[in-house]
């Protein structure tokens, strides 16, 4: 619906990408039928999905799909011939609904919200390891968990911490393309002493950042590309870690981040706002402790993932939920 504003270059490197990937369609279609399986369901809405539905077309099965947010909203390779033929499609924010059904009007009614979520002994994990460790939360420092790509923000952040004159400081977990930009800008904007680029680290490490942080920042914005993020997983690990939270208003994170009840949101893109949004938080202890139990009861009302998991389950089977 949006293909007469992707580029000719793009366009051609689905082809090839259909062309590389196609025999591996048939190459499936034949072990579906071998194992005599009844459904295929692909997540993702790209070439994974596009490898699914030939299988599916050649054998005669069910096939169903599951759509994210760069499939969507960047690569969405042949996807209304992906939803016409699909039996269900599953998408994981409001956000996502609302567009798909605007876009592709003829499928609406078989678009699907099932959130994503962690799982209860995750949750267990993260708030105990912020319970056994409460004794190193520092009241002034900022932590950002996530990949350094256009669409994570990190640039609008180190610009709200110029804006905060030293008054905290900010660890950025994770690696990516942009690293060494981010931090030659932290550098030109005078910020280098309060932010410390930690690199990646292992999931299972993660929990003792959330645990010693007194917020997470998630300054999530749309990249030129269209890219965004959906609701960034990161913000159920901080709800868990009883961390607040401070993230921009893009995408299904204020399906989650509700502002002054389970954290506080701000215009994405606009670091005036983050750096008041931070100040607002670090000045009102009170405040501090609402967003944080608003937030944490939320995750275990709506975001626990066995029990999206059968939401899931019963939608890809047929059965009604």
């Amino acid at each position: 619906h949006s293909i007469g504003r992707i580029p000719l270059w793009r366009k051609l490197r689905w082809l090839r990408w259909h062309l590389v990937h196609c025999p591996v369609g048939f190459w499936l279609a034949k072990e579906l039928q071998h194992h005599k399986v009844a459904r295929i369901h692909a997540h993702f809405g790209h070439i994974t999905a596009s490898i699914a539905l030939t299988a599916a077309l050649i054998s005669g099965i069910s096939f169903s799909l599951s759509v994210h947010a760069y499939d969507i909203y960047v690569e969405p390779i042949a996807m209304s011939e992906k939803l016409l033929n699909a039996s269900t499609v599953i998408t994981c924010t409001r956000a996502n609904l609302d567009y798909l059904c605007k876009a592709y009007r003829e499928t609406a009614n078989k678009i699907h919200l099932v959130y994503h979520g962690l799982l209860r002994d995750e949750v267990k994990r993260f708030s105990n390891t912020a319970l056994e460790c409460s004794s190193l939360r520092d009241s002034a420092t900022l932590l950002f968990v996530g990949r350094l790509v256009p669409k994570k923000g990190v640039d609008v952040l180190l610009k709200a911490l110029k804006k905060l004159c030293g008054k905290v400081r900010c660890l950025i977990v994770g690696d990516g393309p942009l690293k060494s930009n981010l931090q030659l800008l932290a550098a030109q904007l005078g910020v280098g002493d309060c932010v410390t680029f930690v690199g990646g680290v292992r999931h299972e490490e993660i929990a003792k950042y959330y645990a010693s942080a007194s917020a997470l920042v998630v300054p999530s914005v749309i990249a030129k590309d269209g890219d965004r993020d959906g609701l960034p997983n990161v913000i159920l690990e901080a709800a868990a870690s009883l961390l607040p939270i401070i993230a921009s208003d893009i995408g299904g994170i204020p399906e989650f981040v509700e502002d002054g009840e389970t954290g506080l949101l701000f215009k994405a893109g606009d670091c005036d706002a983050l750096a008041s949004a931070i100040e607002r938080l670090l000045s009102n202890e009170s405040l501090a402790k609402r967003i944080t139990k608003g937030a944490y009861d939320k995750l275990l009302s709506n975001f626990i993932a066995e029990e999206n998991a059968k939401k899931l389950g019963k939608l890809i089977t047929g059965v009604t939920p």
